[in-house]
This record gives C-alpha cells, sequence and structure tokens, in this order.
C-alpha cells in the first residue's frame, strides 16, 4: 500500500502564492515570523490564537514517554 502523499498548503500570508513550508507559512515568512518571535515582538501561541500560523507538528519532548 502506497503512502498519501502529503496535501500542499498554499502560505497563509495575503498574496502570496509559495508553498506552505512549516506553520502553514513559506520559508521566507516562516523565517522572518521566526525572528520576531526570537526577538520577543510575538509568540507562537498569540500568532496561533489569531490564525496567522498553523500549530507545530512537532512532539513536546514533555509528551515522549521513555521507555
Amino acid at each position: 500500500m502506497k503512502p498519501k502523499k502529503a496535501e500542499v498548503v498554499k502560505c497563509l500570508v495575503p498574496d502570496c502564492q509559495r508553498a506552505g513550508f512549516a506553520r502553514g507559512l513559506c520559508h521566507s515568512h516562516y523565517t522572518y515570523t521566526n525572528q520576531l518571535v526570537k526577538k520577543g515582538k510575538y509568540t507562537w501561541e498569540a500568532l496561533e490564537a489569531r490564525g496567522r500560523v498553523l500549530p507545530s507538528k512537532r512532539v513536546k519532548k514533555s509528551m515522549v514517554t521513555t521507555w
């Protein structure tokens, strides 16, 4: 059985036609947004709440159980 291909998501920024890279943003917009988050101007949680980015798909370390 072949795995399903991931659906290509367009960047969430209006008028941007590039494919989504991470959190629903293209590489350029993700890099810019990540810089704003690192500078403390925004948080990923606030941007998610406003619908500006998608939630992260990364598994948080606190959710991983050790065997």
